[in-house]
């Protein structure tokens, strides 16, 4: 494991310092291997969901957390949601009743435009809104490996499931954790956990170089390709994250890939002919 990792990084160093002249030569980058490519694809699909939620759901807490009015009503939450919408995506801040009760609601365009919702007197959430709080609340009581005090969540329903994703957060400027994130799956009650797992062994952050650095590298081994996570931290990120990860065809050797602003591509692979 050690072997395959030094390989990885070196690799990745040498293909990092010769950017500028692929960039230059505007170099054909080697094709995703056919087999990958569903993964690939799932990837980026659910990467760019993590992150249009996630930012949705920091827009609208800036705005509660602004909004004089709301005072008394944050003192309540105990969590939210996200939901999709015509325009956007909905954020609903729920209270800790049995069940939850919607207690401040924002509407975030897709522009990242902000709207408060008039939550009426003795409103209430949808079936499929309590089951995506009852399988947040159960993923934040499972014992998982946390890399910051502080954690975000992404929950929506997918295949007659609840997948919740728990990521941790930073308020560090040009710092990306890129351990730490957990993904459970829940039936369609949100009450019965199907299923759950990490994306890394243990706490990395990626970055701190500020403007300096050309782009972000990290060495995965738990899949054959880059993750939705890895699409989620470059969408974040003003550089490109290169990942390097063990040939599907070759374990001990490493085959290296670029994500930037949510796409997937290949830098080099051990059966590249060139």
């Amino acid at each position: 494991m050690l072997n395959i990792r030094h390989a990885a990084c070196a690799a990745l160093a040498s293909v990092l310092l010769a950017m500028p002249a692929v960039h230059a030569g505007d170099a054909t980058p080697p094709p995703i291997p056919d087999d990958l490519q569903p993964a690939v694809l799932a990837a980026e699909e659910t990467g760019r969901r993590l992150q249009r939620l996630d930012r949705a759901a920091w827009i609208a807490t800036d705005v509660m957390q602004a909004d004089r009015s709301a005072r008394r009503l944050r003192r309540s939450v105990r969590g939210w949601i996200t939901e999709a919408t015509g325009t956007g995506t909905r954020v609903s801040f729920h209270d800790g009743s049995q069940p939850a009760r919607p207690v401040y609601i924002v509407d975030v365009d897709q522009t990242g435009r902000s709207s408060v919702v008039d939550v009426a007197e003795g409103a209430a959430f949808d079936a499929g809104a309590q089951a995506m709080i009852r399988a947040r609340n159960a993923a934040l009581s499972q014992a998982f490996l946390q890399c910051s005090r502080t954690y975000n969540s992404v929950v929506f329903p997918k295949d007659e499931e609840i997948h919740v994703y728990l990521m941790p957060g930073t308020k560090q400027h040009h710092v990306y954790p890129a351990g730490g994130h957990h993904l459970f799956v829940f039936d369609a009650e949100g009450s019965a956990l199907r299923s759950n797992r990490k994306f890394t062994n243990g706490c990395i952050d990626l970055g701190g170089g500020g403007e300096r650095m050309a782009a972000l590298m990290v060495t995965h081994l738990l899949d054959p390709q880059p993750t939705e996570i890895h699409v989620f931290i470059s969408l974040n990120a003003p550089i490109p994250l290169m990942v390097a990860t063990s040939s599907p065809r070759s374990a001990d050797k490493p085959m290296g890939w670029v994500v930037e602003q949510g796409r997937i591509g290949v830098l080099f692979h051990p059966d590249d002919p060139d």
